[in-house]
C-alpha cells in the first residue's frame, strides 16, 4: 500500500491539550491492491515548542456504514438536469415535489407518481431516469461507531462514478460567516475513463456527506476551497481547463462557472501545467497557496508566496 496526497486541519476536538498545543488530523491518499484510491486518517498534536507527535496507528481498518435514506440538495439535481439538457416538463414534475431537502425514498415516490402520470417515457425522459437515479448513487452518506479509531477509519468507493478510486481529498475547515465550522473535501472522483469533482462535508469526523458538484467550471482536477467566504461569496481555486490555474467566486457551494485566470505556465519547471496542493492560507500578507508544478519529466512540489505575486521558486530552491 502507498500513502500520499496529504492534507491536514485542526482536529475538533481541542480538549485536554496545554495552552498553545493543537491537536490535528492528516488525511491521506491511500492505494490498494488494483491501484484503487480510498482516503485514509491519522491523529496527532503539534506542541507548543513546533514538536510533532503522531498519535499510533491501529492494524486494522473499518470501512463505515452507507446511510439507505440519505438526504439531498433539490438544486444540485436541477443544475446537473440542466448541464445536461434534460431539464423538461417531466423532470420539473417530478423535482417539484421534493423540498429544497429531501431523502431518497421521497425521491423514488415522486418518481412513482410520475410514472404513474406518464405511461409512455420518450427517450428524453428516458435519459432524466437514468440521470437522476446516477445524482442519487453519487450523493450519499455514510457514518462511523463512535468507537473506531480515527486511524481505523478508512472511506472507499461507493458510487461508480468513484469505482476505480477516490483522488487528491484536499480537506479544509471551513469557517463561515456565523463562526460555524464545516471540514469540507474536494476530492476527484475516477472510474477508469472520466474524473468528476465531487465534495466530502463532515462535522466531526464519523458522518461523511457526499455530493455531486455543479456547473460548467466543475472540470478536470486541483480545487481548493478557502476556508472561508470572500467578500461573503464562497471562493476556490481550480485547474478548471487542465493547464493554468483559475479563482471562482459563488454564491452556492455547490454549483461554479466564471472562471478567472489566475497564472499559467511560465517557466521551465513549469512546462505543462499548474496544480494545487491544498487549500489556500490566510496570512498577514495575504493568501498563501501551495502548488504543484508538471514539466515532461517530473512533478515539482514548492510554496508559493502570498497572494498578489506572481513570483515562485522552482523546485530545486533555494541551490545547494
Amino acid at each position: 500500500m502507498a500513502l500520499f496526497n496529504p492534507s491536514i486541519v485542526p482536529h475538533p476536538d481541542q480538549t485536554d491539550l496545554g495552552a498553545e498545543d493543537l491537536r490535528f488530523i492528516l488525511t491521506l491518499r491511500a492505494i490498494g491492491e488494483g491501484h484503487i484510491s480510498s482516503i485514509e486518517f491519522r491523529s496527532g498534536v503539534v506542541r507548543k515548542d513546533h514538536s510533532i507527535e503522531v498519535d499510533n496507528a491501529t492494524g486494522l481498518v473499518t470501512a463505515p456504514d452507507i446511510e439507505t435514506d440519505p438526504t439531498f440538495s433539490r438544486n444540485i439535481f436541477l443544475h446537473k438536469l440542466q448541464e445536461k439538457g434534460l431539464d423538461n416538463n417531466w423532470s420539473r414534475a417530478v423535482m417539484n415535489r421534493l423540498g429544497a431537502t429531501s431523502t431518497r425514498t421521497e425521491l423514488d415516490e415522486s418518481l412513482r407518481h410520475a410514472a404513474h402520470e406518464t405511461q409512455r417515457h420518450n427517450e428524453d425522459v428516458k435519459r432524466a431516469i437514468e440521470c437522476l437515479h446516477w445524482l442519487v448513487n453519487s450523493n450519499y452518506e455514510l457514518y462511523f461507531s463512535l468507537s473506531t479509531p480515527l486511524s481505523q477509519r478508512v472511506i472507499f468507493p461507493v458510487s461508480l462514478n468513484e469505482s476505480r478510486g477516490m483522488e487528491d481529498a484536499r480537506f479544509v475547515r471551513f469557517v463561515d460567516e456565523d463562526d460555524r465550522a464545516t471540514y469540507y473535501a474536494t476530492y476527484t472522483a475516477y472510474d477508469g475513463r472520466v474524473t468528476l469533482p465531487q465534495l466530502i462535508e463532515t462535522n466531526d469526523f464519523l458522518r461523511f456527506r457526499v455530493r455531486t458538484l455543479t456547473g460548467p467550471a466543475i472540470q478536470n482536477k486541483g480545487m481548493a476551497l478557502f476556508p472561508k467566504r470572500i467578500d461573503g461569496r464562497y471562493a476556490i481555486l481550480s485547474r478548471y481547463d487542465d493547464e493554468n490555474l483559475y479563482l471562482m467566486l459563488s454564491d452556492d457551494l455547490y454549483f461554479w462557472s466564471d472562471p478567472q485566470l489566475l497564472l499559467r505556465p511560465s517557466r521551465s519547471w513549469e512546462f505543462v501545467k499548474i496544480g494545487n496542493c491544498g487549500s489556500p492560507i490566510e496570512t498577514d500578507a495575504g493568501w498563501a497557496r501551495s502548488d504543484s508544478r508538471r514539466r515532461r519529466d517530473a512533478q515539482i512540489l514548492h510554496q508559493c508566496p502570498a497572494s498578489g505575486s506572481t513570483e515562485s521558486f522552482p523546485g530545486d530552491w533555494p541551490p545547494h
